[in-house]
């Protein structure tokens, strides 16, 4: 049986967009309200802006791919945002599913939320698998969290 998640693509995009303002607007502060005296100051932001600019096209590849983000299969686990790979059950260290569950003040009736759902799960040696191209991941933290 394989288990997918299927894209949340407003808040990816939201997302996409969110950094993208970001970017423009450190430049544009930097460029246009920091004095010309304070140049290492504004090439400083400059640069930073430009650096972060270097992960919107993983940004945007992941939001307008075609396919479910996770899957979860009999080979392993397959997460775009840690890796275009699938991880096999034997990296993988541990996983935890989720499920979403709300209730109303006053009320002992739990709604379920599908929404809430999120998987974790940490990798033996997350080096082995190579970041998503314009993708940033901390190779200290070998684990992912899915929602």
């Amino acid at each position: 049986m394989i288990y997918a998640f299927k894209r949340r693509r407003v808040v990816q995009g939201c997302f996409a967009v969110f950094a993208l303002g970001i970017i423009v607007y450190v430049v544009a502060i930097s460029w246009f309200f920091i004095a010309a005296e304070a140049w290492p100051v504004k090439v400083l932001l400059i640069a930073l802006g430009l650096a972060f600019s270097l992960t919107l096209p993983g940004i945007f590849a992941d939001t307008f791919s075609p396919g479910p983000i996770l899957t979860i299969s009999a080979e392993g686990i397959r997460y775009l945002p840690f890796s275009r790979e699938t991880v096999p059950w034997s990296a993988v260290r541990e996983v935890t599913l989720t499920r979403g569950y709300s209730h109303a003040r006053g009320s002992s009736d739990y709604y379920r939320f599908k929404l809430m759902d999120g998987v974790s799960f940490a990798v033996h040696d997350p080096k082995r698998f190579p970041v998503p191209p314009g993708g940033v991941r901390a190779d200290r933290s070998p684990s992912a969290s899915c929602l």
